[in-house]
């Protein structure tokens, strides 16, 4: 992948104002997501869930997605292991704390309306043996694409990718998304031909 594009201007992590577009009647505003923005979020999730003919179960979301988007805490405590058959103490490897949330969602909102979302999550590349910003969702709903929102949520994906130390953004699109896939190669992004596998396994019982 080339270098990520540059963003157009500073972005907060926090608090986004976007430029008015044409047709627009109020400045669409991007800003982090809260626990208390779960119900707003959910009803996203669906509508992008439908968009790519994919089912959405909103079962345990709520809980999910509260422990996800919480920091994580410090931890203070001590682990048992087992070396050549005697008990040792031994404290975490600090090099594995992380400050951040297992999940970061920005919202976009006009006026009102929640009309989109942005969802990102920090992973470790085995063969490039550092981490990296993952982009598991990045959707704006039907009546407000073609406004440029799209590409103010993906360039709050690449300043999180600065603020958090990154150097690589990666992410996955449905092959049938033909507009998604041409927005990205417009911002410079490379796509891989691969086929991405799944699989459902009941919870083990202890």
């Amino acid at each position: 992948m080339p270098e990520m594009p540059e963003v157009s201007e500073s972005l907060s992590p926090n608090e986004l104002e976007v430029p008015v577009v044409p047709e627009m009647p109020v400045a669409p505003v991007i800003r982090r997501a809260g626990v208390a923005d779960i119900p707003v979020l959910a009803d996203l999730c669906a509508a992008h869930a439908a968009f790519e003919q994919a089912g959405f179960d909103a079962t345990h979301f709520t809980a999910g997605i509260a422990a996800a988007l919480l920091p994580p805490p410090q931890y203070a405590g001590e682990i048992t292991t087992e070396q050549e058959g005697q008990g040792e103490r031994c404290r975490a490897d600090p090099a594995f704390a992380s400050p951040w949330p297992r999940l970061l969602v920005y919202l976009l909102f006009c006026g009102k309306e929640a009309a989109g979302y942005l969802a990102l999550s920090r992973e470790f590349s085995t063969w490039r043996a550092s981490d990296y910003l993952h982009m598991d969702c990045l959707f704006v709903r039907q009546a407000y694409r073609g406004r440029g929102l799209g590409r103010r949520l993906f360039n709050v994906a690449l300043e999180e990718v600065r603020e958090q130390g990154l150097e690589r953004l990666e992410w996955q699109t449905p092959d049938w998304n033909d507009p998604a896939i041409r927005f990205y190669r417009e911002l410079g992004a490379r796509g891989k031909n691969k086929v991405r596998f799944s699989i459902s396994q009941a919870p083990v019982s202890p």
